[in-house]
């Protein structure tokens, strides 16, 4: 009886201390998750320590580096804040360090601040690019864009731009954006055309979505642009006011697939636009009377 009975006990015993284990990892694993975001930026390389301690291997070192950029790239986005935003900035600085001369690192890396939006920081990355890579036009005119796009600031706009078109590098369309780029419709198909490309050499599906919808921003403002000039000679055609945009005849497609309607304001502009809009104004009115409010007391 003996025999069987000491390894039944022994079996038994490591059973319960095994499930014991397994159910103090299952009450220890959402605090684990919890901090991963607080330890993983926890080594913030240095590029001057980093070149030392390379040991001559700096093209390689800067390789491991970007790839580990690149792999927590979209980590830094799901978690925001300013800790992975540093991190971020410390391992593109090192590896830029490393490796000057790797157009990889300026391409990717200025367009991965301008996802997090950073716009500061993007124009750095490309402002590197730019004076490490003097004869290359993607990084003016990715300045160029930023001014543009996210500061409404035309006149670096189109100082980067003419920089970028005089390039023996630079694509012939570039030269065509600088003179139409005093238009505010030439303005936006720059930018609609630069997007596009961008979108075809996004890094990532969540880079892809952030410059996709800006895209369709500059898209929707163009059409919505565009059909409001027919209206305006349509109706000096037809000595009335237009009521139906179907009188307009084919109208392009709605970038945001919910159809082109004339909005209570008289604009015409995309149903889902309209419906953004009306929330915008909602919001705004609201701050307004906060404001007035904190005022009057």
């Amino acid at each position: 009886m003996r025999s069987w009975i000491q390894p039944m006990v022994f079996i038994g015993a490591a059973l319960a201390a095994f499930t014991a284990m397994h159910r103090v990892q299952q009450a220890v694993d959402p605090v684990r998750r919890a901090n991963v975001v607080d330890t993983q930026y926890t080594f913030m390389p240095s590029p001057e320590t980093t070149h030392v301690a390379s040991l001559g291997y700096q093209i390689m070192v800067a390789d491991v580096m970007w790839i580990r950029a690149v792999l927590q790239f979209v980590d830094v986005i799901d978690s925001g804040g300013k800790r992975g935003l540093h991190w971020l900035h410390a391992m593109l600085d090192t590896v830029i360090h490393l490796d000057p001369r790797w157009r990889t690192t300026y391409f990717y890396g200025g367009s991965m601040l301008r996802v997090l939006k950073d716009v500061d920081g993007s124009d750095r990355i490309f402002t590197a690019g730019m004076e490490a890579l003097p004869e290359d036009h993607h990084f003016p005119f990715s300045l160029a864009m930023n001014a543009f796009l996210y500061r409404g600031d035309h006149e670096t706009a189109a100082r980067y731009l003419t920089h970028a078109a005089e390039l023996p590098s630079a694509p012939r369309w570039y030269r065509t954006a600088v003179g139409a780029f005093i238009h505010k419709s030439g303005q936006r198909r720059t930018a609609i055309r630069y997007l596009k490309e961008q979108i075809d050499n996004a890094g990532s599906d969540k880079e892809r979505v952030f410059l996709t919808n800006k895209y369709r921003t500059l898209v929707h403002e163009e059409l919505s642009s565009m059909l409001e000039e027919q209206r305006e000679r349509w109706e000096a055609s037809n000595h009335r006011p237009l009521t139906d945009l179907g009188q307009l005849g084919v109208l392009p497609p709605d970038p945001y697939k919910a159809g082109w309607i004339i909005s209570i304001d008289g604009v015409i502009r995309s149903e889902y636009m309209d419906k953004v809009v009306a929330e915008e104004e909602k919001l705004d009115e609201r701050s307004m009377l906060t404001r007035r409010w904190l005022r009057a007391q």
